[in-house]
């Protein structure tokens, strides 16, 4: 190569930071999938808050909220772990990785079905009515199948096969809606329909993504491997044991101290920005193991990029997404949920503004486990869950279901410092400025509604224009952010549609 060409490259590799099109083509992949899922689940969550009670639907997710605490809790790590591995060796010890991950959950799995039957008599401490207790026998037959989905599905994000991921969660979404709208209207079968459609839906993508792993499936593990995916997972389980109770233990707390109804009020209020927490997965699905990569290969200064052109993109277009919930809340709940749970829309928007710096926290949170600190991810999550649920003892008996509302908003925006702190700490440079301007104009946005309570459309309109042009004037996004999820010619004219406004500004 000649020295012309050399700067050529090392030009191209400086101003982006990874192949463009790959990381888009991985964004679009996933994204697609789960935008997809999150639809379907909603027409789920429309057509069964319509059919069942707020009882019967709370109790419903009170089993959900048990299934996925049984899924967090034998991880074990091994999803990000395995997937962290993948993203970083050869094609040998891909299979050998792939392999060990998925015959120990197999053990596992199948150890912790026969204590959560033998242990029936212990659900009773989650709902006080003992309603959930009678449905104890479905929970290994959707612990195995959710279980066996999520640790696969991390496995094909490790291989990096994005569109065999958005296959999955397709075949998945599209396959439970069906299964729930003839269980429910065909045989009348109540609560037990969403429990059936859950079982036989999971099951099926467990089964696909399995068949479309890239290598020889072989009943066998070797303990090395797995000893590393556990010792390294073992700091990402006790992250994840500390998402699920900031994002699980307000439904089971509010079954406990507030009874299923008070669940489901909070549960439906949660539903979009639970929704929109699952699509943000699909760009960490892309982000987490791009760079994993790049720090692998000693390529820091590209992985830096990265993370500040994600802070500045994620941030933008979340906090965009939470004003306009915040300024048509009440809408959005009754024309989803229907006019019964109206009472739920200052929640969801409240919700709605923690998800915007929830997500920021995801990228760096999964930033410094790219970078080898699993540990201080760990720290920021154990903060922000100790005073998530210390937020909850104390809120949930004066305000009722608002109480996890105000818990999590006020965790997620005391932990914000200490996320950044830590990425400083750990030698990965950090772009704030950008970010607190975006976070400052979204609660200036929202309290500006909130004073002067518009009811006109055009009014709430005129605060979200002004809010993107002031995003624009401040330059708080730009054509490059754009340039690492959008094609070339996109993101090209849509940078200087953004330059134009700005000077003209």
């Amino acid at each position: 190569m000649s020295k012309a060409e050399s700067e050529t490259t090392n030009k191209e590799q400086d101003q982006y930071p990874t192949r463009r099109s790959s990381f888009s083509r991985g964004v679009f992949f996933t994204g697609s999938g789960t935008a997809l899922n999150i639809v379907f689940l909603f027409l789920e969550t429309m057509i069964a808050a319509r059919l069942l009670t707020p009882e019967d639907y709370g109790i419903y997710l009170l089993l959900i909220a048990l299934v996925n605490f049984f899924v967090m809790a034998i991880d074990f790590g091994q999803r990000t772990s395995a997937t962290q591995l993948l993203a970083a060796s050869d094609s040998v010890k891909q299979a050998a990785v792939a392999n060990s991950a998925w015959v120990f959950r197999l053990v596992v799995v199948a150890l912790v079905s026969i204590l959560i039957l033998l242990g029936q008599p212990l659900i009773s401490l989650i709902d006080s009515a003992a309603s959930l207790a009678q449905y104890t026998v479905y929970i290994p037959l959707m612990l195995v199948a959710a279980s066996f989905d999520e640790l696969l599905l991390g496995l094909l994000q490790g291989f990096q096969a994005y569109r065999r991921m958005a296959i999955a969660q397709i075949v998945r979404s599209v396959l439970r809606l069906s299964l729930t709208v003839v269980f429910l209207t065909v045989f009348d079968l109540g609560m037990v329909a969403l429990i059936y459609s859950w079982i036989i839906s999971f099951t099926v993508s467990a089964v696909y993504q399995f068949l479309a792993l890239p290598i020889s499936r072989r009943f066998v593990y070797q303990r090395p491997l797995l000893s590393e995916m556990l010792r390294f997972g073992f700091p990402l389980q006790l992250t994840r044991f500390l998402w699920f109770a900031f994002t699980q233990v307000h439904v089971l707390l509010l079954g406990a101290l507030a009874g299923p109804a008070s669940a489901a009020f909070y549960s439906v209020a949660a539903r979009i920005p639970k929704a929109l927490q699952r699509l943000s997965e699909s760009y960490i699905a892309v982000y987490f193991p791009t760079t994993a990569a790049l720090i692998s290969r000693g390529e820091h200064r590209q992985a830096h990029r990265v993370l500040n052109h994600s802070l500045r993109l994620i941030s933008f277009a979340a906090a965009l997404v939470a004003l306009a919930a915040v300024l048509f809340s009440r809408e959005i709940v009754i024309l989803v949920f229907s006019e019964k749970y109206a009472v739920s829309s200052p929640a969801f928007a409240l919700l709605m503004i923690t998800f915007h710096v929830s997500f920021v926290l995801s990228i760096m949170g999964y930033t410094l486990t790219a970078a080898g600190y699993p540990g201080r991810s760990l720290g920021e999550n154990l903060f922000r869950t100790t005073v998530t649920i210390i937020g909850d003892l104390v809120l949930i008996p004066i305000y009722g279901f608002m109480g996890p509302v105000f818990a999590s908003l006020i965790a997620a925006y005391a932990a914000n410092p200490l996320a950044i702190r830590l990425l400083r700490r750990s030698g990965i440079t950090v772009t704030l400025a950008p970010y607190v301007k975006q976070i400052t104009l979204l609660l200036l946005g929202a309290a500006l509604y909130w004073w002067i309570q518009p009811a006109g459309f055009v009014y709430r309109v005129a605060i979200l224009i002004v809010f993107v042009g002031l995003n624009i004037v401040l330059a708080t996004i730009t054509r490059d952010d754009l340039d690492l999820v959008l094609p070339q010619i996109v993101s090209k004219r849509l940078g200087a549609l953004i330059h134009g406004i700005s000077l003209k500004v």
